[in-house]
């Protein structure tokens, strides 16, 4: 099955695991301007760099409820 190319929408980065952990807080500004941070491991998405506003919106969706520090 083939996998969807991973192409980023206008408010979206994608970037290596590596290229992430390197330039860190590079990708941190990206999300604090508003910037979604994909991160990809072997051309798969791993995990995702999000400002607190974005991860508000993100927990209101879910249903809300405390988040564990």
């Amino acid at each position: 099955m083939d996998r969807p190319p991973l192409l980023p929408g206008p408010n979206e980065v994608v970037v290596t695991a590596t290229e992430f952990a390197k330039n860190f807080g590079y990708y941190r500004d990206r999300a604090m301007a508003g910037k979604l941070v994909k991160v990809t491991s072997h051309g798969r998405i791993v995990g995702a760099f999000l400002s607190p506003e974005m991860l508000a919106g993100f927990d209101a969706l879910r249903g809300g409820g405390e988040r564990s520090r």
